[in-house]
């Protein structure tokens, strides 16, 4: 089983609302790029390091750390490894094409 953590969260807590849950690898990869990696030329197109992967793999399968170790490139081709190794997309096949139907729409999207 898959642990969640509440979006904006790592502990969990959240100030109000219903809070959106994704599983914890997706939050600290993505909060990481966030954070670390939104002016980094090439990202998603400059392939990581194997030795790198294989230690943010490692660490993300342990613990939550505080930290994420390797190049930007390299957590970037963890998420898409870790997105591709899902059963099912981020937006289901249930609500896909509803979503492509409803795109134009920020209040319904």
């Amino acid at each position: 089983e898959k642990s969640v953590l509440q979006l904006g969260s790592l502990d969990g807590e959240e100030d109000g609302g219903v809070p959106l849950q994704v599983p914890k690898e997706i939050w600290l990869l993505v909060d990481h790029l966030f954070k670390h990696a939104c002016h980094q030329e090439d990202l998603f197109q400059t392939p990581g390091m194997q030795e790198e992967l294989e230690q943010i793999i490692d660490c993300l399968d342990t613990s939550i750390p505080e930290t994420i170790p390797g190049s930007n490139h390299s957590v970037a081709e963890a998420l898409l490894i870790f997105l591709e190794a899902l059963p099912e997309p981020v937006i289901c096949y249930e609500l896909y094409q509803r979503c492509l139907d409803w795109s134009q729409n920020s209040r319904l999207c």
